[in-house]
């Protein structure tokens, strides 16, 4: 049986826009995802969660609570993850998705689920 999330997803990704700013595109060309730093990561997703809810920069930190940005909505959230999920060809588990808050816990599973490199 398909989850309602899953639905979601597939649907998002069909229709949306998948293209990423230039710097985070660039970032990923020049690194694969294994040789990237946990850091990396996060900057990464913090470009993603920029882009999808068209916030400047410097406007998203590390410890910025996901639900709590301006402009968030379900359906947004759902267009991050999907986001993430694709750029790093990873399954965020849903019960991770709702565990996390910041965007720093949200790049250390998905660090971990890519096998990044831990800072030294």
């Amino acid at each position: 049986m398909v989850s309602l999330r899953d639905r979601a997803c597939g649907d998002l990704r069909t229709v949306m826009d998948s293209r990423l700013d230039e710097a985070t595109n660039q970032g990923f060309q020049k690194l694969g995802w294994k040789e990237m730093t946990r850091d990396q990561i996060e900057e990464a997703i913090k470009k993603i969660t920029q882009s999808a809810l068209k916030l400047p920069d410097g406007e998203i930190s590390s410890t910025s609570n996901l639900r709590d940005l301006p402009g968030v909505e379900s359906i947004k959230i759902l267009r991050i993850i999907a986001n993430i999920e694709k750029k790093f060809g990873i399954r965020l588990d849903d019960q991770i998705v709702f565990q996390v808050s910041s965007i720093h816990e949200l790049a250390g599973e998905v660090a971990k689920l890519v096998g990044a490199q831990e800072p030294q």
